[in-house]
């Protein structure tokens, strides 16, 4: 029996030298090997005191699945650059954004509009053009080939997910359906889809539909004002994208109202995510 290891690398990133990816993998026998979940923010992902954030806390659910299904997987966590961080999950090819004071689509009172515009602000003081292109390259011709070449893992798609939160869930949502051919499942939590026009997303989606599409595993909150907005916006993309031909059998929808924009909201829909992955992989 091997035990459980977290491992640190760094890997070269284009233009920023390297970036320290996470590797956790669980107690195993010779020759066992897991599905994998792709994650952003790794630094958030397995340490408590790492973070003044607090942690997902994405090993004690690994163990916690292994008990009670015997299955397990292995957790990549892929740092963020910190002010770049919007940077590099915001995906170019999406579309148009919205500019500071656009409206999206969902109805919002006028009190919700003007949050949502102070948002805006404060997010364009930071954010300078969207990478998520090269977040992507980066996550799949480096971090999986290392991966699944140092680690025991499964090699193919029905085994591969990716999950992120905020900026990281709107990757997440991208990631999974840019690459449906390598990734059959998403976690996409409190996703920032504010950031763009409805139509945007849409166009784009349709441009990406196959007959084998990823499992969407969308959560939002709604207990603070930026996750109350993110709870609206979220619900009109989700209506949008199922009623426009995406499977119903592909995608779901958990809202937890009184959850807030954090890690520890994040941390408690995290094992129901990683459960229903995992049971999707049998």
């Amino acid at each position: 029996m091997t035990e459980e290891k977290l491992y640190t690398v760094s890997l070269p990133y284009p233009g920023r030298d390297k970036k320290q990816i996470w590797v956790y993998v669980p107690s195993h026998t010779d020759g066992e090997k897991f599905p994998t979940v792709y994650m952003t923010d790794g630094q958030n992902l397995f340490d408590e005191d790492s973070t003044p954030y607090g942690s997902w806390k994405v090993a004690d659910a690994v163990k916690n699945e292994m008990k009670n299904s015997s299955s397990g997987a292995v957790i990549v966590g892929i740092d963020n650059s910190g002010k770049m961080r919007e940077n590099e999950l915001t995906p170019k090819s999406i579309g148009k954004m919205m500019t500071e004071n656009e409206k999206f689509a969902a109805e919002m009172s006028d009190e919700m509009y003007g949050n949502l515009i102070d948002l805006n602000k404060d997010f364009y003081k930071t954010f300078n053009a969207p990478e998520a292109e090269i977040f992507d390259d980066f996550l799949v011709n480096t971090v999986m080939p290392y991966v699944e070449e140092n680690f025991p893992v499964i090699s193919d798609k029905n085994s591969r997910a990716v999950c992120g939160s905020s900026m990281g869930g709107l990757f997440a949502f991208y990631e999974a359906v840019a690459h449906s051919d390598i990734f059959s499942f998403s976690g996409v939590f409190s996703p920032a889809f504010l950031l763009f026009k409805e139509s945007e997303i849409l166009g784009w989606l349709m441009g990406k539909m196959t007959d084998d599409m990823p499992y969407l595993y969308v959560y939002t909150g709604g207990g603070d004002i930026l996750e109350e907005i993110i709870c609206k916006t979220t619900e009109s993309t989700y209506d949008m994208i199922t009623e426009c031909g995406y499977p119903y059998d592909r995608s779901s929808i958990v809202i937890l109202p009184e959850n807030k924009h954090n890690e520890a909201a994040w941390c408690e829909i995290y094992p129901d995510f990683l459960h229903t992955f995992l049971s999707k992989c049998k």
